[in-house]
């Protein structure tokens, strides 16, 4: 078996706390980028969302023209994440060009590639994190899309409860690569630090 495993180390944990209305995908790129983080873990995110917008397998895979839906749940919700940070590469061709079609009622225009890992391009953070939230009605978990706002804390004026820990990590590289085969699409390359040089 071909598996990709890597050994790296933590090198320093980032703790922060949203600020209401926040898009919460976009803070986490911002602290990617803010720490210079190439290679992390998002140790643990948790507390109130407005809502959360997410993919999911779409409902008819012959109409879909790429194999996501978008779907947009509001809240107010409790809500934990985790997943990984790395670095957005190009292994050939023009992302710039792709996108995915806009979601009535959830994104009203067409979202390139790169904002829909909320990357900035190549040679910046790429964050891939899933959840799993409950409101008052039903449980549902999937991968985070941007669009997704911390809510206002219970009592007006107060900070939010929606804390994040994020490990920055050292000798592991997170080469998320873009590929132009079909609509495109990103393959995440765990490296040690020496295998990229």
């Amino acid at each position: 078996m071909n598996r990709a495993q890597a050994i790296g180390q933590i090198n320093e944990l980032i703790f922060a706390r949203m600020e209401p209305g926040e898009d919460l995908l976009k803070a986490i790129w911002d602290i990617s980028a803010r720490y210079e983080i190439k290679a992390g873990w998002i140790v643990e995110g948790s507390g109130m969302l407005k809502n959360v917008i997410f993919q999911r397998f779409p409902h008819n895979f012959k109409t879909c023209k790429i194999p996501i839906d978008l779907y947009n749940l509001d809240g107010p919700m409790l809500c934990n994440i985790s997943g990984i940070i790395g670095t957005m590469r190009n292994s050939g061709g023009d992302a710039s060009v792709l996108s995915v079609p806009y979601c009535k009622g959830v994104i009203e225009e067409e979202m390139d590639l790169f904002a829909m890992s909320t990357s900035q391009g190549f040679d910046t953070p790429y964050v891939h994190c899933h959840f799993d939230v409950s409101t008052k009605d039903t449980t549902v978990m999937g991968h985070l899309m941007p669009g997704t706002i911390v809510a206002e804390a219970n009592t007006p004026g107060d900070p939010t409860e929606f804390t994040l820990v994020i490990a920055k990590m050292n000798s592991v590289d997170f080469g998320t690569a873009f590929r132009p085969d079909g609509f495109g699409h990103f393959v995440e390359q765990i490296q040690t630090v020496s295998e990229t040089k």
